[in-house]
């Protein structure tokens, strides 16, 4: 979260995409998303979420918080680097974001 602190007022504004990793050590994935739908100037980041698990309770929770994808992340490097370049290339190149993020600083 103190990332997404810093990007909105640093130079660069509200990042085009969030990729968020559910289980991460410290702070947790859940705590983020959380945290990230309420704050006015993060609402209308896109929000894709990586994690090791499949559990229908993690899934649920994270659409419910807001997530706009949900992946579970491949055990083999070739796979998971060949979804990363999928998430990546639909997100940034396929999907018209939203233009103003002048105003989330």
């Amino acid at each position: 979260m103190q990332l997404l602190h810093e990007a909105l007022h640093g130079p660069g504004g509200v990042p085009a995409l969030l990729m968020l990793d559910l289980n991460t050590p410290g702070s947790d994935g859940h705590d983020v998303l959380h945290a990230i739908r309420p704050n006015e100037a993060l609402r209308a980041l896109p929000i894709v979420v990586l994690s090791t698990s499949s559990n229908p309770r993690d899934v649920d929770f994270c659409y419910v918080c807001g997530a706009n994808a949900y992946h579970v992340k491949p055990v083999q490097y070739g796979e998971y680097r060949q979804l990363l370049e999928q998430i990546l290339g639909y997100w940034l190149s396929r999907v018209i974001l939203p233009v103003e993020r002048s105003a989330a600083r």
